[in-house]
């Protein structure tokens, strides 16, 4: 028996249920299988590309937070993945706007502006249980059936984009590199009101406070926080 553990912090900071994948066991095969994507079904959308040029045909389109990569359903009914493109930059879906970089993935964005706040949500390998063998990094091949069991927690990951298109994971030394003419003001409210960088509402409440900053005519007061 092989057992490897990777020790992962998880999105909000509790225990979580991981999700079994079975040996020899397909994520399509599993109970969990919906919860391999981001939205709970798939919603007409389209790419927009790094000329600005939009796909002028809709497709029905999901994020797979398994595999990380967009998927969309063809004429037949069958999900198939996109190709990753470096000439991608956006894929709407519904309501909803994704970033791409080609290195790095997927971005939903939560607010667009001149530092656009983002997430990305993986779902990442916390325990592995069986015939696994050699290097951890060779069971992160998604799909690949093996024999053992592996286990997945999802992890939300909070990130600003700037108006170069610079990804920058949200903590406080990006805050402060992203918004310099209000650094003072920012520290200042960090210490009145500590932000968990892994929760959405503190991010978002940091994010909106900088936004407010920024605004003409501010006064450079924080808003109450309940």
């Amino acid at each position: 028996l092989v057992i490897i553990l990777i020790i992962v912090q998880n999105a909000c900071g509790q225990d979580v249920e991981p999700l079994r994948l079975g040996r020899f066991e397909k994520v399509s095969q599993t109970a969990w299988r919906e919860k391999a994507y981001l939205l709970p079904q798939f919603h007409q959308g389209t790419i927009i590309y790094q000329t600005g040029f939009r796909l002028n045909q809709t497709l029905n389109l999901n994020y797979n937070i398994y595999h990380e990569r967009m998927e969309f359903l063809s004429e037949d009914g069958d999900t198939l993945g996109i190709k990753a493109d470096k000439q991608i930059k956006l894929i709407e879906i519904g309501s909803h706007l994704f970033y791409h970089d080609y290195k790095t993935g997927f971005y939903e964005i939560l607010s667009a502006a001149s530092v656009s706040l983002a997430m990305q949500t993986k779902l990442i390998l916390v325990k592995a249980e069986g015939n696994c063998e050699g290097e951890i990094w060779s069971l992160e091949l998604r799909g690949a059936p093996m024999d053992c069991d592996r286990f997945y927690v999802k992890r939300i990951s909070y990130f600003y984009i700037d108006l170069k298109d610079k990804i920058l994971k949200a903590n406080k030394l990006s805050v402060l590199k992203l918004f310099p003419e209000n650094k003072s003001d920012i520290q200042a409210y960090l210490i009145e009101s500590p932000v968990d960088f892994t929760k959405h509402e503190d991010v978002a409440r940091l994010t909106t406070y900088c936004y407010q900053l920024d605004e003409p005519g501010s006064t450079k007061h924080a808003p109450e926080v309940p």
